[in-house]
């Protein structure tokens, strides 16, 4: 699929060009934090990665010199994680205090966790849809209990450096990294984040998707979407095919905002929001922070605007398809009325 920010708008220059111009111009750096940053970072384009710091945290040492060689599982496949400006890892666990843990090293590497042994009778009985055995057999079974060194996000944060793109995946963590960022959303210091969540607790004290949404609200964020394209799993062994069954959901990635419409925010910071908005497809959104910031004219909105539609010409068609069964039967109640 070709880049979205690789189209070339009416006046010949890419969508890039356009959107990330004001970067270079204003020597705005941004920074992107990765909590839990195993595979390496793979959301954010090149162009955006060119101008931005990245700050990578990964406690399993096996898995952080992986990361720090450029040489993840994920690489390894054929995946290139974009080059950033410059880039810096931490071999710590970020927590919501500083200090030392116990690290739970478990059998699946995307699954090890500051949170404890998984509960037994809830992970027993998850099968994910490729998985023989269960969730606690196949991935949350613990291999080695390590002492761990934490760091909350506020004591190692520069004070002076703004967060534009804050991604937690923590393993049932999230909310822990949150409570040890207080200071930086207090300070509007954190502007996009992204964060798993669980529906329902399979360790002691594990926050679930309100906790997270009930505290960022206190501190100015709007909860703007939720991806739920995370493997679902079924209760038992089953056999079952997708097709034929409706599978249960444990959890997901939801998308945060500091709310421009409840905060006193910079021109720079609405920009700043605006481009990670653009990079996961808040398109209404990026552009009606855009029109605030000043750095663009109408001429140039609309340009934009136009090429975002062209761009998404497939979608309009599958859109406007999925609309026919619905005109149809409003046309076949009109047709009824008439007769009646």
């Amino acid at each position: 699929m070709k880049d979205l920010f690789a189209y070339r708008t009416a006046s010949g220059k890419t969508l890039g060009e356009l959107i990330f111009c004001p970067l270079k111009e204003r020597n705005i750096e941004p920074t992107v934090v990765d909590i839990g940053a195993r595979n390496g970072m793979f959301l954010v384009p090149q162009i955006y990665a060119l101008h931005a710091h990245y700050i990578g945290f990964e406690p399993n040492k096996e898995e952080y010199e992986k990361l720090v060689r450029h040489k993840t599982d994920a690489m390894n496949l054929g995946m290139n994680m974009p080059k950033f400006k410059s880039e810096e890892y931490h071999d710590c666990a970020v927590w919501s205090k500083d200090g030392f843990s116990s690290f739970y090293v478990t059998k699946g590497p995307g699954s090890c966790t500051l949170m404890g042994k998984t509960d037994g009778i809830v992970t027993s009985r998850m099968f994910l849809e490729n998985d023989a055995q269960s969730y606690e057999n196949t991935h949350s079974e613990i291999q080695n209990t390590i002492s761990m060194k934490c760091k909350r996000l506020d004591s190692i944060i520069n004070s002076a450096r703004k967060i534009d793109f804050l991604k937690i995946d923590a393993e049932g963590a999230d909310y822990e990294v949150l409570k040890g960022a207080l200071d930086l959303l207090k300070s509007n210091k954190i502007l996009f984040i992204k964060t798993e969540f669980q529906l329902f607790p399979y360790y002691d004290n594990h926050s679930l998707l309100g906790d997270q949404q009930i505290l960022l609200s206190k501190y100015g964020f709007r909860l703007i979407d939720l991806n739920l394209e995370h493997s679902g799993y079924t209760r038992s062994k089953s056999r079952l095919p997708m097709y034929a069954d409706r599978r249960l959901m444990y959890a997901g990635d939801a998308f945060f905002i500091l709310d421009p419409d409840r905060n006193e925010l910079l021109v720079e910071d609405r920009y700043r929001i605006a481009l990670v908005s653009f990079i996961f497809g808040f398109n209404s959104l990026a552009i009606s922070l855009l029109r605030e910031t000043g750095y663009f004219s109408t001429d140039e909105l609309n340009e934009l605007e136009d090429t975002l539609k062209r761009r998404h010409t497939s979608k309009r068609w599958l859109y406007y398809w999925s609309k026919i069964p619905f005109i149809s039967l409003a046309m076949l109640s009109k047709i009824k009325r008439c007769f009646r």
